[in-house]
């Protein structure tokens, strides 16, 4: 595989170092035996491992704000590799009338959710100061 330059190039440092680079590339591809040659592959993403783990719901430790009336949040304590985590997901309703977690969501380990509560307390009252209409109590 032979590649020629067509563009002009001015200036002897900028003249070198396109030669450089073709030789350079005309070395590699005459090494390479491959039918892609020349052509960049991807990047391989590591492995997932095998999802053999569920999560674990504690069903008496959630609860479930409506979002609306195809949607709504739920918040629940599960466990995930022998992790307990605070799980704060949206659901949606399938076909079937069933609720069903999306990847929107987040999980903190049980041991942080204390200082989001008492953080997101803060939060809320600062917005309250501020003017922001931060909804009633439920």
């Amino acid at each position: 595989m032979a590649i020629k330059s067509t563009k002009k190039v001015t200036g002897s440092s900028s003249k070198s170092s396109l030669k450089k680079t073709v030789k350079t590339f005309k070395s590699k591809a005459a090494n390479d035996t491959s039918p892609k040659a020349g052509v960049k592959s991807k990047k391989q993403k590591p492995a997932r491992p095998a999802d053999t783990e569920k999560v674990e719901q504690h069903a008496d430790l959630q609860f479930n704000l409506r979002k609306s009336e195809k949607g709504r949040v739920r918040v629940s304590v599960a466990v995930f590799s022998g992790v307990e985590y605070l799980d704060v997901r949206h659901m949606y309703k399938n076909k079937d009338e069933e609720w069903l977690p999306t990847k929107k969501g987040c999980a903190v380990p049980l041991d942080l959710a204390r200082k989001l509560h008492t953080r997101l307390g803060k939060l809320l009252k600062k917005a309250e100061k501020a003017g922001l209409d931060i909804g009633a109590d439920a």
